[in-house]
């Protein structure tokens, strides 16, 4: 039985609260909610469409990432964390088909090129709750990128070095095309890939641990990289996986290698250097969520 498959054909998206009734919720951490003001939804025939014509929502550090995010609404029972328990054998897997369009980029004030998805991007989202572990597709209206990291919100690790995001390219493709994207995740085999129309574009065996060396230009963020070498780390274990998408702007990606556009975690910078008149726009139209035999 697939655990969820929807193509909005219901002509709804229920939003509630974690745990509860509704298939859906908004990300949330304190007080910040990842939803724009300015954002409008709506289920047409061929799927959700979210549409933010200017971005209004900013924040300091990463919360300024998200414009829009939201997250299916299921809680692993053993564990009381969000999301779909990982089985102990065999993969969890997320599939969504979905068209990203950023809008006005152009008018960027950093002379970046305007499908810089720094400046405005879609995101197919894997996020395990306990760990902070985030596996994720970044997508432009031409380009799509992997994300693997972990968020430096888990309190059980002492470890600074522990915490990382790198970007990688994956592919390139003709503008504002559709196309299905695929994260999954092994427990057992500590094995994560990324797949886009059922073409393997890269996977990592380590889960839970920093990429070698020569992937260092794609280390965009990193904690402290200095606390303590990576190879001291151990791997992890998701044992649930929260699935969802939305919008976001990365102005500060690369800032490990002084070449961000913006240090959004400065409280002097001025709102409209992150906020310079972008906007995005995506339509999913399926979204699928099952797991495979070990």
């Amino acid at each position: 039985m697939v655990l969820l498959k929807e193509d909005f054909s219901s002509g709804l998206f229920g939003i509630g609260d974690i745990g509860g009734s509704a298939p859906w919720y908004y990300y949330r951490r304190g007080e910040f909610l990842a939803r724009d003001p300015k954002a409008l939804i709506s289920v047409k025939k061929r799927g959700l469409s979210v549409e933010i014509q200017r971005y209004t929502l900013t924040s300091l550090g990463q919360d300024d990432h998200t414009k829009f995010f939201f997250l299916t609404n299921a809680v692993n029972k053993e564990t009381g964390f969000s999301g779909y328990k990982v089985p102990d054998t065999g993969e969890l897997f997320c599939e969504v088909k979905v068209t990203v369009q950023p809008l006005g980029t152009e008018k960027n004030p950093f002379e970046a090129f305007p499908d810089d998805y720094r400046l405005s991007c879609g995101a197919i989202v894997a996020l395990d709750p306990d760990t902070q572990m985030l596996c994720t597709f970044f997508i432009t209206d031409k380009k799509a990128y992997i994300s693997y990291g972990r968020f430096p919100y888990d309190k059980k690790v002492g470890n600074p070095s522990a915490f990382f995001t790198y970007i990688k390219p994956a592919l390139e493709f003709e503008r504002g095309t559709e196309h299905t994207y695929k994260i999954t995740y092994s427990k057992d085999k500590y094995l994560v890939y990324w797949t886009i129309d059922g073409k393997n574009v890269f996977s990592f065996d380590q889960f839970g641990k920093r990429m070698g060396t020569e992937f260092d230009e794609y280390c965009v963020f990193l904690d402290l990289p200095d606390a303590q070498t990576p190879e001291t780390l151990p791997p992890v274990q998701s044992q649930q996986l929260a699935f969802g998408a939305g919008l976001f702007t990365l102005l500060d990606a690369g800032i490990r290698h002084g070449k961000e556009l913006v240090n959004v975690s400065d409280p002097r910078i001025e709102r409209d250097k992150k906020l310079f008149g972008q906007g995005g726009k995506m339509l999913i139209s399926d979204f699928i969520v099952d797991t495979t035999a070990g």
